[in-house]
């Protein structure tokens, strides 16, 4: 199976690579059909650091300078995926000014001398239509003043890029989703000038890729909330661009966008932004609900799980919890082992977070951001719920995959009294330490209290499969904070936390000290992880205590 698998990738990418090479780029006008405009939309802090000099790659700064990114001798050049796939074009398009555009020009022009001819890591389908998609998006400010000779050489490669991906966007991985391949030809279809040929069968596969890769219930495979964003956006675009040029989206697609829509709103927080599990490191700050108002879909789900998260609101306050098994390997190359980890974000405020994924930040981040101990979580004490597993695969993306997860996983939503309760149990623990945990979560209606209890059930029929004693098992609970919150602890072991948009608030936990530790949390646009504050309640269990009880309160209101 991984032989076939390894092979497989091999014979696509010695494919690719002779297609990239034979690709025509053959003009046959030097304009677009339409133009779709700078839907995709960047981050202005990283073409800030850009317009200053510095490139921040796979967890490098890179100093630049006012040279080409293409000419720098840092390793990681060649093998950076944000790089080909011009996640820098949407960023310093955001900023918009003459100094981003110049860089845009030059940075464009210097990919098409060095890589156009079909060298280089972005030759792939993937990439290519994520090179494709933002080249077409931002024409305008690339081609804004520049001389009739580079405009030519800028249709030239769009040309031979579209014609290799014509060839070639069906030969990807049957594991991982390829819709920017598709949707980087039905683009080419409907904005470059002889290619609405393709426009039919790229939508066909289209039709099949939504089927086979978004799931009844509108999730995907690997649990990434900022994936499944991604797809969402493509499928947005592309029923955009059709709508526009007077083709109908098929049947497939629309259906597609309808069941993502309800389960992005389920994985939303009271401040627009997606929850941070799985990979997701909040890239599109500010972006879901445009793109849900877009889609013309107002649906929510009814569900206690979708895409195995869990979540209760009250008041301005939204909780969102991991309730779900790990993904299957061959699609957990970003996953964490976050079971019961929750986040709580309070208005426009979030307050208990998770890390993050540290993957931009270099793979000792990347693990780092992966552990148990990065989330807001309840878990045996320096175990994690799940296992990092070297993998053995042509694709350098799943390095290291996650399993060893739990097998059993039970979530339950109820209304009580006052507001509403969740209840999550599971098994990663039980074969080596014959433990069940179970959390607890009461939300009030006014979202001003949570009330948590974390439990821990002996399972009695495991024999003598434990790696240690009952007595010396010691469990913790984590609460992570955004780096924006002040923590500190009063004398009566109280934990007081001050946020500027949302209130003060206390943590107390019931016969427990609690204790700060620093910590980390990964956000874009910034070159390093942001250093920030968590609390940490631990202790063993014995015969009289295998359950912690805390409560988080809302007391004191000093929103803008």
């Amino acid at each position: 199976m991984i032989f076939t698998r390894v092979l497989r990738n091999y014979f696509f990418k010695i494919g690719h690579l002779v297609n990239a090479r034979m690709a025509r780029d053959f003009v046959k006008s030097e304009w677009f059909i339409a133009k779709p405009g700078p839907r995709s939309i960047g981050n202005t802090l990283i073409a800030d650091k850009i317009c200053e000099g510095n490139f921040f790659i796979s967890g490098n700064i890179i100093e630049i300078g006012n040279s080409v990114i293409w000419d720098h001798p840092h390793i990681n050049i060649e093998n950076s995926e944000e790089l080909h796939g011009f996640s820098w074009l949407d960023d310093l398009a955001a900023r918009g000014d003459n100094l981003a555009k110049k860089i845009i020009q030059r940075w464009v022009l210097g990919w098409i001398e060095k890589y156009g001819s079909g060298s280089g890591p972005g030759w792939t389908p993937t990439l290519t239509g994520r090179r494709l998609i933002k080249l077409i998006h931002h024409e305008e400010i690339i081609l804004d003043g520049l001389s009739e000779q580079n405009i030519s050489i800028y249709f030239k490669s769009i040309y031979k890029q579209a014609n290799f991906i014509s060839k070639r966007f069906t030969k990807t991985s049957k594991e991982n989703t390829n819709f920017e391949a598709i949707v980087g030809l039905i683009y080419c279809g409907l904005y470059v000038d002889g290619f609405d040929s393709f426009i039919t069968v790229a939508t066909e596969y289209l039709s099949r890729e939504c089927r086979d890769k978004i799931d009844e219930d509108g999730g995907i495979l690997s649990r990434n909330p900022q994936e499944l964003l991604e797809i969402f956006m493509c499928l947005v675009w592309v029923a955009h661009g059709l709508h526009d040029a007077d083709w109908m989206p098929s049947q497939a697609h629309v259906d597609a966008i309808n069941r993502i829509a309800p389960v992005l709103r389920h994985l939303r927080h009271a401040d627009g932004n997606l929850c941070r599990f799985n990979g997701s490191w909040g890239k599109y700050l500010g972006e879901l609900n445009r793109y849900l108002f877009l889609s013309g879909n107002k649906s929510k789900t009814t569900k206690t799980l979708q895409m195995g998260y869990t979540r209760i609101e009250g008041g301005r306050t939204s909780v969102i919890q991991d309730a779900g098994c790990l993904p299957h390997p061959l699609h957990s190359n970003l996953a964490h082992a976050s079971i019961l980890g929750f986040e709580l974000t309070h208005g426009r405020q979030p307050l208990i977070v998770n890390c993050g994924s540290g993957a931009n930040f270099g793979k000792d981040w990347c693990k780092a951001g992966r552990a148990t101990q990065s989330h807001s979580i309840f878990c045996v004490k320096g175990k994690s719920s799940a296992k990092l597993v070297k993998n053995i695969s042509y694709s350098s993306a799943l390095e290291h995959v996650l399993t060893h997860g739990p097998t059993e996983v039970i979530a339950d939503k109820v209304k009580v009294a006052g507001g509403t309760k969740l209840t999550v149990s599971h098994n990663a623990y039980a074969s080596k330490f014959g433990v069940n945990l179970e959390r607890k979560l009461e939300l009030s209606n006014n979202g001003k209290v949570l009330n948590g209890e974390d439990q821990i059930t002996l399972v009695s029929n495991l024999g003598k499969s434990y790696l240690i004693s009952h007595d010396a098992l010691e469990y913790e609970v984590r609460f992570q904070f955004h780096p924006e919150i002040t923590v500190q602890i009063l004398d009566n072991d109280i934990v007081k936390l001050n946020s500027k948009n949302a209130g003060s608030w206390t943590l107390e936990a019931l016969n427990l000290t609690p204790s700060i530790h620093p910590s980390y949390y990964f956000s874009e646009g910034h070159s390093s992880p942001l250093l920030t504050q968590q609390v940490i309640l631990s202790t063993e269990l014995n015969g009289f205590l295998k359950q912690v009880r805390w409560s988080f309160t809302k007391s004191y209101d000093n929103e803008n």
